[in-house]
Formats: structure tokens, C-alpha cells, sequence
């Protein structure tokens, strides 16, 4: 439902507004995927405490005075595509740090969620909101004067109501981890910017580089004309990805009941993931270019340079998630998962969706993510073998 809503949202988008606001609008709504990714890290350290009966975490006066900094410089942007109607791309800006500032706060309350197996009621208001931004969006598009509005109020809008909608689940998920009570501790400076938090934070990161970087990639090395085709590409590449990001949480908690570390466990899992991906992988292969020119009124047509890549993509990021939901039970294995990602994979990452994305546009940035996705599940895969073969000695 949350798909639905979210996706039927678009052709609303595309058929009331211009191609610069429809790709200044996917642009944005890309960047905030980056919200739950970005959050991961303590997601997951919350998640497996819930399972071991180990203290929750709280916000403290640091973690306050970091955000509401961050909510000023929102304002100001916001006040800025006020002041400057010539600003179209850059309209969006400050709506999406509120949405990322929000992740951020409740991103622990997340974990408790996943931690007590409240997913199920998590995905319900998840696809409240989305319906929330679907209904919103109707009305605003529907107003008399919406089409005489500038560009830059109208990406302001729309970027508005996608953060609105997607906090609906993080204001959920705050509610109930305030009731589930127990022991606070404060962040510190320390742990902010500690190694352990960024690795905890790289143990997880390869899926974000199919989301909000690549759009700002495109922007950056001169293809913002192709945004629209990389963000419908990549939403209804949303199909292919169902069954894998729904079963990731619910694998790492079979993980963690297993108590031991085993690559050949990874495998089967993945390849149980791949066998359920694969219908909506072909599905996507054959329809996505039907489903693009649908949602953009005709106004986008996808390559099937861009399709393909992201099939590609489909059949590999069920390895992925296998390979990581296992190795996040070891703290070893995520730690040296996530200094590799941060010190190899990342820099890599990024060279090459630059790189790519000047040189194939809006496909670029997909083939970039294949690669970092292979390089992960390797890494990860090793890493997983090793501790293994350690324990088995041990």
C-alpha cells in the first residue's frame, strides 16, 4: 500500500507541473531516502539490545543543540526560495534537512520498534503516510491558482508534503519507544564522531547509493535533465526490491536466534530472497518502461540502459542483505564490514556514479551501484567466513 500510494503519486506530480519542477521534486524526494539509511547504524545497535535486554539510548543536550542547528540553516533555506523565484532546483533544500533532521531524532525509536516485532503495525503507518502525501498533493494540485504559482513555490510544496508524509512512521515509532520505558544514557561527543560510530554507520550504507546521491551526482556533473528519468526508474525499481528490504529485519532477528556466524547460511538465505525477488524482477523488466511513460504523462521515456542496469541491481541485492543480516549479528564483522565500506567502498562509490553518470546519464549512477554492491557482498561474505572458521577453532 505504501508503494501504491506513494507511486500513483507521481503521475499527479508529473501531469501539473513542468519538467524542471518534476525533476527538482524527484531530486529531493531521493535525498530524503537517504533519512532511514543514514539512521541505520543506530537502528540496528537498538534493535539487537531489545534482544539481549541491554539499555536503550536517549537524546541528550548535544544531540538537541546539533539539531536545532540544523533546523535553522532549514529556515533560512526555506526563507531563501521565498526571496529567489528563480531558484527551482534548490527550492527543496530546506523541507528535505527537516525530514533528514527528523530521522535522525527518532531513528532509536525505530530500533525499538524492529526490536519488540512491531514492523507490521511500523509498515501500517508507514503507508499512512504515504497515503497522507498522496491526499495532500491531490489537494494542492487541485487548488485554482496552483498553476500560476512559481516553480520554486511549487517544488517547495511538494518537497513539503513528501517529508510530512514520511515522518509519520518516525512520529509512530517515538510514541511507542516512550512508552516502552527502561534506562536512557546520552550520546557524547565521543561516541558522535568515534570510529565505532561511523562503521556501524558503513556497515550498512551500500544501499543508500541507489537513492539520493546519484540524483545529486546527475545534478552535479550537468545532467539534471535526466533526474526525471533516474527517479521514475528507480521508483518503480521499488518493485524489484519488495521482498528483500521486508524480510531483511525479520532475517537478522533468525540470525541472531541462530547464535553462530555461517557464510553457508548467508547463502541459503540469500538465495531464498532471490528466488522470491526474481518474478518481480522480470516483472519490472518487461513493464518498466510502460509504468515510466504512465507515471510522467507521456513526458519521460526510460532507456533501456537504465532498465536493465537496475534488473542487474535486483539480482544482486538479495546477496546483500543475506550476507549482511548475518554479519551484523557479530559486532567484529560489522565493525571491519563497516571500515572497509567507509575506506573503500565509499570513495569508490563515489568516483564512479560521477564518473558514470557523465558518461551514460541517467543509467550511470545504477551501473555505479551494481558494482558497489558486488564489492560489498564480497567483503562482507570474507569477513563472515573468517570469523567463522575463527569461532570453529575457538
Amino acid at each position: 500500500m505504501q508503494l501504491a500510494f506513494s507511486t500513483l503519486r507521481l503521475p499527479l506530480i508529473a501531469t501539473s507541473t513542468g519538467v524542471e519542477v518534476l525533476g527538482a521534486v524527484f531530486l529531493w524526494m531521493n535525498i530524503l531516502t537517504w533519512a532511514p539509511v543514514l539512521s541505520a547504524g543506530q537502528i540496528n545497535q537498538v534493535r539487537i539490545a531489545q534482544h539481549s535486554n541491554q539499555v536503550k539510548f536517549g537524546p541528550s543536550a548535544l544531540a538537541v543543540s546539533i539539531r536545532l542547528f540544523f533546523l535553522t540553516i532549514a529556515v533560512i533555506l526555506i526563507t531563501w526560495s521565498f526571496m529567489d523565484p528563480n531558484r527551482v532546483f534548490e527550492a527543496g533544500a530546506g523541507p528535505t534537512l527537516v525530514g533528514l533532521v527528523a530521522a535522525a531524532t527518532f531513528s532509536r525509536s525505530v530500533g525499538i520498534i524492529q526490536g519488540q516485532g512491531l514492523m507490521a503495525k511500523y509498515f501500517n503507518w508507514t503507508a499512512f503516510g504515504s497515503l497522507l502525501s498522496f491526499v495532500l498533493t491531490l489537494f494542492s494540485i487541485l487548488m485554482p491558482n496552483w498553476a500560476g504559482i512559481g516553480a520554486n513555490f511549487q517544488v517547495l510544496v511538494l518537497t513539503s508534503i513528501s517529508v510530512i508524509g514520511a515522518c509519520v512512521p518516525y512520529v509512530y515509532a517515538w510514541v511507542v519507544g516512550k512508552r516502552a520505558g527502561g534506562t536512557w544514557v546520552k550520546t557524547s561527543w565521543k561516541y558522535i564522531f568515534s570510529s565505532k560510530a561511523i562503521y556501524e554507520l558503513g556497515a550498512v550504507l551500500p544501499p543508500a547509493f541507489i537513492t539520493g546521491f546519484d540524483a545529486l551526482a546527475l545534478s552535479t556533473v550537468g545532467k539534471s535533465s535526466e533526474i526525471p528519468e533516474y527517479g521514475l526508474v528507480s521508483r518503480v525499481g521499488l518493485l524489484t526490491t519488495i521482498i528483500a528490504s521486508a524480510l531483511f529485519v525479520q532475517l537478522n532477528n533468525v540470525a541472531v536466534r541462530r547464535a553462530t556466524i555461517s557464510l553457508s547460511n548467508a547463502l541459503r538465505d540469500s538465495l531464498r530472497l532471490l528466488i522470491l525477488s526474481l518474478p518481480f524482477s522480470v516483472l519490472f523488466l518487461f513493464f518498466a518502461p510502460y509504468l515510466v511513460a504512465f507515471l510522467s504523462a507521456n513526458k519521460v521515456e526510460a532507456s533501456y540502459g537504465s532498465i536493465f542496469a537496475v534488473f542487474l541491481v535486483s539480482l544482486v541485492l538479495p546477496f546483500w542483505i543475506g550476507m549482511s543480516a548475518t554479519g551484523m549479528v557479530s559486532e567484529k564483522v560489522r565493525l571491519e564490514t563497516g571500515r572497509a565500506i567507509v575506506f573503500l567502498v565509499l570513495p569508490m562509490s563515489f568516483c564512479m556514479t560521477f564518473l558514470f553518470s557523465f558518461l551514460f546519464g541517467a543509467s550511470g549512477p545504477f551501473l555505479a551501484s551494481l558494482i558497489t554492491y558486488l564489492v560489498a557482498i564480497c567483503i562482507a561474505g570474507s569477513l563472515i567466513l573468517r570469523q567463522a572458521g575463527q569461532n570453529a577453532k575457538a
